[in-house]
């Protein structure tokens, strides 16, 4: 699955969201999800803020290796994401 690098509606969406702002995404499929997710936690990152993604039980690691998968975190974003 590729996570869209061009601007689209939802990236410029995205971008504009500032800091300390939250979002709660509707989704019907993974990669609904991960069209929002990876893009809205990898922003964050990039503009060095902390970011929290809550997930249902047992999938905590879907969108980090989504993420690996897709190479959208640099060494040091890597070193960044923690579970909680």
């Amino acid at each position: 699955m590729m996570i869209p690098t061009q601007s689209t509606p939802i990236l410029t969406a995205l971008e504009q969201i500032g800091s300390h702002d939250h979002l709660c995404s509707i989704y019907d499929s993974q990669e609904e999800h991960f069209s929002v997710a990876i893009p809205f936690i990898r922003i964050g990152l990039d503009r060095g803020e902390k970011c929290v993604y809550v997930a249902d039980d047992g999938t905590e690691n879907v969108v980090r290796e989504a993420m690996h998968a897709e190479r959208t975190l640099c060494k040091e974003q890597q070193n960044e994401l923690r579970q909680v």
